[in-house]
């Protein structure tokens, strides 16, 4: 899918696709996080490899963010006011959030009282599903109780989750 996008009509010389593809891997890696949300499970692109010291013309791509737990600890922070995240721990205004990754969408929590808003929303917590709940809850399942805006912030977001899948 990766190569698709980047350009199909070298992936499929003769085609009458009239789509010229997208260069900039951060777009084609956000548009297929956007599908796995929808219930696709398509990989990301790889990184792609670093232009070689000095290289005239190399166009910089941004790669397939990789999270880092310890970073995703620290802003987890602000989730603090709402969410627990040890196991075992209390849901407070929002559910605790111990063990949320691989789990189906509202389901569990020790009886947290979901919204039906996510509760019709279905699916599993996966890295695609997470990312688009943190950027934006409310577009996520409109209609939503969490006041959390979102983070616009693509490698914050990626911290939270690598933090989320330790927990």
């Amino acid at each position: 899918m990766n190569e698709w996008l980047h350009n199909p009509k070298k992936f499929a010389e003769g085609n009458k696709m009239s789509f010229a593809g997208l260069p900039d891997a951060a777009e084609r890696a956000n548009l297929i996080v956007y599908l796995n949300s929808q219930g696709s499970n398509l990989p990301l692109p790889a990184a792609p490899a670093a232009p070689a010291a000095g290289a005239e013309g190399a166009a910089p791509e941004t790669a397939a963010l990789v999270g880092d737990a310890a970073a995703g600890e620290k802003a987890f922070a602000k989730c603090k006011a709402c969410h627990t995240i040890d196991a075992g721990g209390a849901n407070g205004v929002g559910p605790n959030l111990a063990g949320i990754y691989g789990e189906a969408v509202a389901t569990g929590r020790g009886g947290f009282a979901f919204s039906d808003a996510l509760k019709a929303k279905g699916g599993t917590w996966d890295d695609a599903t997470l990312d688009a709940w943190l950027a934006k809850p409310s577009a996520f399942a409109a209609g939503t109780k969490m006041s959390y805006a979102g983070s616009s912030n693509p490698q914050e977001r990626a911290n939270l989750i690598a933090y989320m899948k330790t927990k």
